[in-house]
């Protein structure tokens, strides 16, 4: 997992290390096992020994071992809640460094938790309400209403350590309560989307200015690596949230392509519709994300934490542009670098390789159904278009321009922003009150958005367009959601 910097005395050892046909990373590991194995003596396990099963399960994930990592996991969990770890005053009796060494575990455990639970669909091993203290609530250090950002490389990992941290459990938080709200209960509340997202605003402006999405430019290696984790926690933490809308919305666009018009009574989608636009723009700014750290050095041929997030985004992008719901032109291009930086992983990692033929083959669908709907309206068929059934409005002439495509591939992206660097082109729904125009200045002054307000949604009396499930607070995942649905981000 090294990436030392090209030509450095470090990059020199690890390649080293790789040449031949033995894995030294998987010999390593064999060894310091057969040394002192941590599973040897449950019973009288100690501080030491959860360290151990919780850098085992990370290198079983990195392994593709994906069941023994979360076995691993679940033993690491045990014994840090058999240990306190979970309990603000069982380290009271330990020094302050010893204190925030355990507070660093058993937050990295819950982190570990709450990412294996979202991509491996597992329920979770450590329970919020069985912590106390801030074990799990770090103090909101930076929610100034005004601060000043300017750009800044830092080298010291005691400076983004703690915070990006602080940052990862907050994000983990929110990830924890998505799942347990809406993806275990297999249903969702329009009151509680929109309590979420209300949280889900805070995060950007509790974050501190050194780990901000627009120093990864400029960062340094620790700092690069941290930027990435900690903003794909949180686009990532977006992505859940409002993936079911977007999946609604594209179960309703299939069933109108397969022919099954009036159906289902018509209904005003606009709430909705931010939703869907609003998953689709996180999951580009997540392979932006990824797209920068690969090319300034910092990404790792075998990271299951980006390989993770970056797949999940990759096929939100993919299922948009083959259902036409949202034009977007610089997708195109995502989907192009987050096959090529899959393919850059692959080449060490078993897991990618199976992601890349996904992916690969998806875009390749994709291409198909553009297409046969540029051949459908080069015939006069012309197709429904999502714009049409929600809007009621044809597309102008230069969306249809935009949207062309070109024989034999991809579209190419046309937009003006995709000569500036990637990560200035990220809009400002999932980080509000940010600008979104690269730093031209050495200071810009950041204010806090005002906080959302709650809208009502007015029905129509028209019987055409009542909503027979709309007196019920709770819809099954399955089923048509409500229309009292309030933007994620404030538009």
């Amino acid at each position: 997992m090294a990436t030392p910097l090209s030509g450095s005395n470090e990059a020199l050892v690890i390649d080293k290390l790789r040449t031949g046909h033995v894995d030294r990373a998987e010999a390593f590991y064999l060894t310091a096992k057969e040394m002192n194995d941590p599973m040897a003596g449950l019973e009288d396990q100690d501080f030491w020994s959860v360290q151990a099963l919780l850098l085992m399960s990370f290198h079983m994930l990195a392994k593709s071992k994906r069941n023994t990592a979360f076995a691993l996991l679940g033993m690491a969990a045990r014994s840090a809640l058999a240990l306190g770890l979970h309990r603000e005053e069982a380290m009271v009796i330990f020094s302050t460094e010893e204190q925030n060494e355990r507070k660093d575990v058993w937050r990295s455990i819950f982190i570990m938790d709450r990412l294996l639970s979202c991509s491996l669909g597992r329920p979770t091993a450590i329970s919020e309400d069985d912590c106390s203290g801030d074990t799990l609530h770090p103090p909101e250090r930076y929610n100034e209403e005004t601060w000043a950002y300017s750009t800044k490389t830092v080298y010291d990992y005691n400076e983004t350590g703690p915070p990006a941290m602080e940052a990862a459990v907050r994000s983990c938080r929110q990830i924890g309560i998505i799942l347990k709200e809406v993806y275990q209960k297999r249903k969702i509340s329009t009151r509680l989307a929109q309590e979420i997202s209300d949280v889900c605003q805070t995060w950007p402006r509790a974050l501190t200015p050194i780990l901000q999405w627009r120093q990864a430019p400029n960062a340094s290696p620790s700092q690069g690596v941290a930027i990435l984790h900690i903003n794909l926690f949180y686009c990532h933490s977006v992505i859940l949230l409002t993936r079911p809308f977007l999946v609604y919305i594209l179960n309703k666009e299939t069933q109108v392509h397969g022919g099954q018009f009036g159906t289902r009574p018509r209904r005003p989608l606009d709430r909705i519709e931010k939703f869907g636009e609003t998953c689709v723009i996180s999951s580009i700014h997540t392979t932006l994300l990824v797209q920068n750290a690969f090319e300034v050095g910092h990404l790792s041929r075998r990271n299951p934490v980006v390989i993770y997030f970056l797949f999940a985004a990759t096929l939100v992008i993919l299922a948009s542009d083959f259902a036409g719901l949202y034009k977007i032109e610089m997708t195109n291009k995502c989907v192009v670098n987050a096959i090529s930086i899959m393919n850059y992983c692959a080449e060490c990692d078993q897991q990618a390789v199976r992601l890349v033929y996904i992916l690969s083959s998806f875009r390749d669908v994709v291409v198909q159904e553009r297409l046969r709907r540029r051949q459908s309206l080069a015939n006069g068929l012309a197709l429904p278009s999502i714009a049409l059934q929600l809007y009621g409005v044809q597309m102008t002439q230069q969306q249809q321009q935009h949207a062309s495509l070109k024989p034999g591939g991809l579209p190419q992206a046309i937009d003006p922003l995709d000569e500036a660097p990637r990560l200035h082109q990220v809009p400002i729904h999932i980080y509000p009150g940010m600008q979104t125009a690269p730093l031209d200045e050495s200071t810009i002054g950041y204010q806090a958005p005002e906080p959302l307000q709650h809208q009502e949604m007015q029905y129509h009396m028209d019987p055409e367009y009542i909503n027979p499930l709309s007196a019920q607070e709770f819809m099954h995942l399955n089923q048509e959601l409500p229309l009292d649905m309030s933007p994620f981000m404030s538009l």
